[in-house]
């Protein structure tokens, strides 16, 4: 996979977090949203060797949006193959290439947006469809312009 295909999974990635927005904080799950990026935030920091910032509710839009530049930035300049070492939350100690972080963060959005749809679904209300292909047929993809911050 190619650069350019990672960071427009970035921009898949905030469209689709984007949509869910309204509709998660209807049905009372917006904190679901707030883990999918923190858990992009805690990532981050592990590939950058920064601190983690924290994500709350109030201001999800400008961290969705943060998190996401944040993330193609590292994509621009990164070897993709680098092993990072990191602990998890148990304190367990891991070692992962950039590429394979990049696409657990991406999936792990993807899986979460999808416990919320069984929700929105389960209580009979609307929600928003965020498949990759309604990202590209929305036309919010430009393939020549991927990777651009």
């Amino acid at each position: 996979m190619q650069r350019e295909d990672l960071s427009s999974m970035f921009d898949y990635d905030l469209w689709a977090n984007s949509k869910w927005r309204e509709v998660a904080r209807e049905i009372g799950q917006e904190d679901v949203l707030v883990h999918i990026v923190q858990a992009q935030v805690i990532w981050l920091s592990r590939v950058q060797g920064t601190p983690i910032w924290q994500v709350s509710a109030g201001d999800l839009t400008l961290q969705l949006e943060r998190v996401s530049r944040s993330w193609k930035r590292v994509l621009l300049g990164a070897d993709l193959h680098q092993t990072v070492s990191y602990q998890n939350s148990r304190g367990e100690s891991f070692d992962n290439s950039i590429i394979e972080i990049v696409r657990h963060v991406i999936n792990h959005g993807t899986y979460h947006r999808g416990q919320l749809r069984g929700i929105a679904a389960e209580r009979g209300m609307d929600f928003p469809e965020t498949d990759y292909m309604g990202f590209l047929r929305e036309g919010s993809y430009s393939r020549g312009h991927a990777g651009v911050l």
